[in-house]
């Protein structure tokens, strides 16, 4: 048992979340992110324990597995014993805290749920990933509600034409579009760069579509996948054109990539299952359970239990408050700022 940080070496078929490539797209793009990549090294890694130290005066600095994305933990033959020592080498006087996001359909959850509540970990109940099983293209079809199945025919024959996203010009096409959205979601926005450095980074983990309808970006749809698993990273749409559909055409096209590349599931992304009916997340909620996705509770733990500071989430909410009177030039310039160090 042996604990290493881990430079370009590490597992395959790992999620695209615990691959070097994903770590150094976010600390390329991130000064104030410092990759902490550990694995249990005999004569090869047989485990991945991924870390990134994102750095903040406003939000103090944490220790995150993994920022950016909805789910992190571990990887591999997991061996309970090497937690501790994990802990104690990330721990230290400038850290504020550890943080790790698992889902509930994680092999290993109540293993290393145990595990962590052990050596002090407290647990915060966050959203459901909503998770889809794959199987054959036309199984899948067939068990997809009949009104699922007539919004991907009438997506279809709406004129709308889909790129992928494998240039430059089509990813700021897609940037474009998801900085507005953001805007009027109330979140701060990734940079360009970062999107940027997933595409050339990640490149055999890297989906993109954009849907256009007149020329004009109806949607986006970012996917990222890794280990037989996949995640829809990001999904923006216009909404001068939801009576198209396109967000039914993004998915459905995704599903068929994701099958042809032998993925045995898709994360779609989280939902907050308290929600009320007509808000955004209760859209949401039926969008994405109208795939036949299941719904897995996520985890997160927290190391010490009581951490210093005011919690991201009350700070979250001041800047919703505000997000969406900002002129977007002066979102463009800080969304980025401000997103790196809430590490969401």
């Amino acid at each position: 048992m042996t604990l290493k940080k881990l430079n370009s070496e590490g597992l395959t078929n790992v999620g695209i979340q615990e691959t070097i490539e994903f770590r150094d797209a976010v600390t390329d793009s991130y000064g104030n992110c410092e990759p902490y990549y550990y694995g249990d090294v005999k004569t090869k890694v047989e485990s991945v324990f991924p870390f990134v130290l994102v750095k903040s005066k406003l939000f103090g600095n944490r220790m995150i597995s993994v920022p950016f994305f909805d789910v992190g933990g571990f990887s591999g033959k997991f061996d309970s014993k090497i937690l501790s020592l994990l802990i104690n080498e990330l721990n230290s006087d400038s850290v504020d805290s550890v943080e790790v996001k698992i889902d509930k359909s994680d092999g290993n959850f109540e293993k290393v749920r145990n595990d962590l509540l052990k050596i002090g970990f407290s647990e915060e109940k966050a959203k459901h990933q909503f998770i889809l099983k794959l199987s054959s293209e036309e199984e899948m079809w067939k068990k997809f509600h009949k009104h699922t199945r007539n919004d991907v025919r009438m997506a279809m024959k709406s004129g709308m034409n889909l790129v992928r996203i494998d240039s430059e010009k089509e990813l700021k096409s897609f940037f474009k579009l998801y900085v507005r959205e953001m805007k009027r979601f109330g979140t701060p926005n990734h940079s360009f760069d970062f999107f940027k450095n997933l595409f050339e980074k990640c490149n055999g983990g890297f989906f993109g579509l954009n849907c256009y309808k007149d020329k004009k970006l109806a949607g986006s749809l970012i996917f990222l996948h890794g280990g037989g698993k996949g995640n829809v990273y990001v999904n923006v749409s216009n909404n001068s054109f939801r009576k198209y559909r396109p967000n039914d055409l993004l998915y459905w096209e995704t599903i068929k990539y994701g099958i042809k590349k032998k993925l045995k599931t898709i994360d779609t992304g989280q939902v907050d299952m308290d929600h009320k009916n007509g808000s955004r997340e209760w859209s949401m909620y039926k969008f994405k359970n109208k795939w036949l996705c299941e719904p897995f509770e996520r985890i997160n733990f927290v190391f010490p239990s009581q951490t210093r500071g005011i919690s991201k989430g009350d700070k979250l909410k001041v800047f919703r408050k505000v997000w969406r009177c900002l002129p977007l030039p002066l979102i463009k310039l800080i969304g980025p700022k401000i997103r790196s160090q809430l590490g969401i």
